[in-house]
């Protein structure tokens, strides 16, 4: 299993990342960060995995910003195809106050249909998957091989790195 960190430090402390440093998928480029550069897309630079999937601002309990939301990630999927991308990384706390865990699963297999990876971040304090135990409870059932780190909420969970890898 490979996982991504979005932040290469923690608590200043190098060290930690020769240690996985295998584990570590770096190349993660945002979406916002390509919309903004289109030029880069002509220079083939190899990427795996994009954060930042969505740049609307939804309010997902409303239905019609659900379908709203739905056709960004799928656009979202076309341009990870011209880009090369195939794994998508979701953390986005801001939509995470209202859908449920289903609506997470359904935007897994939508992207699965657009031969996309959608993995997901685990967000201390949020009502599902709050802790990197969940998350990796979560990957499993969907039979996604791989997941995203995030140091912070390793942090404020008190979570034993060595338990993710």
């Amino acid at each position: 299993m490979k996982i991504g960190i979005n932040s290469l430090t923690f608590n200043n402390d190098f060290s930690v990342l020769q240690k996985i440093k295998p584990f570590i998928d770096t190349l993660e480029p945002t979406k916002r960060f390509y919309l903004e550069n289109p030029q880069l897309i002509k220079e083939n630079i190899p990427m795996e995995t994009m954060g930042s999937l969505i740049v609307g601002d939804y309010d997902l309990t409303n239905i019609n910003d659900r379908k709203s939301f739905i056709n960004e990630l799928k656009e979202t999927c076309t341009m990870c195809d011209d880009l090369g991308i195939s794994k998508m990384m979701f953390g986005m706390s801001r939509f995470r106050k209202s859908p449920n865990l289903k609506f997470f699963e359904e935007l897994y297999y939508i992207c699965k249909d657009k031969n996309k990876i959608l993995m997901y971040e685990a967000i201390s304090k949020d009502p599902f998957i709050s802790s990197h135990k969940e998350l990796i409870e979560f990957s499993k059932r969907l039979g996604i091989d791989g997941i995203h780190v995030d140091f912070g909420t390793i942090f404020q969970n008190n979570e034993d790195f060595k338990e993710i890898v």
